[in-house]
């Protein structure tokens, strides 16, 4: 049904409807007028056509709510803390301060996002927050020490190596 094949009285109950606040979907199905040709009549009338808005998130009014009242990157942060490490926020954010916001390893400052959870992929039990960077080292090692002491030996050598270059500069 095209916005002219529309009877004229239910364009008036669309136009006293749809002032009223309800909702064009909802007229649509009840008064068995398509979308399209309804929302071609409101905009052909000169009627403003609402948006669809959905509620601003409690965490942070200027984002859209995603779910339990929190954007999508608060929302995610939380769900992934909880199903897979049994954390809440509050456990994370004790945890961020008691290292004060460093990583556990190279003490470096991070942004408390760029913290992951370190914790043991058999026993599950939470060890500290690391750097991306310390994360992905640790990981490599995890399986052993000896690699861990071969790395250290190697490491020495090159830093001893850098002394050597350091001195013979000056």
């Amino acid at each position: 049904m095209s916005s002219r094949s529309i009877p004229a009285q239910v364009k008036a109950e669309i136009c006293r409807r749809y002032a009223s606040g309800e909702s064009a979907p909802a007229l649509s199905s009840e008064l068995g007028v398509d979308k399209t040709s309804l929302y071609r009549f409101l905009k052909e009338g000169g009627v403003p056509v609402r948006q669809r808005r959905r509620p601003s998130a409690e965490c942070h009014p200027e984002r859209p709510h995603f779910g339990l009242g929190k954007c999508h990157p608060c929302y995610a942060r939380e769900n992934h803390l909880q199903r897979v490490h049994g954390l809440s926020v509050e456990d994370f954010d004790a945890m961020l301060n008691e290292q004060d916001g460093r990583c556990a390893i190279c003490r470096r400052k991070q942004h408390k996002q760029q913290l992951s959870v370190d914790h043991d992929h058999v026993t599950r039990r939470i060890r500290g927050l690391l750097c991306t960077r310390c994360n992905r080292g640790l990981g490599s090692f995890e399986w052993g020490m000896a690699p861990m002491q071969n790395l250290l030996v190697y490491a020495s050598a090159i830093v001893k190596e850098r002394q050597t270059f350091d001195q013979s500069l000056d």
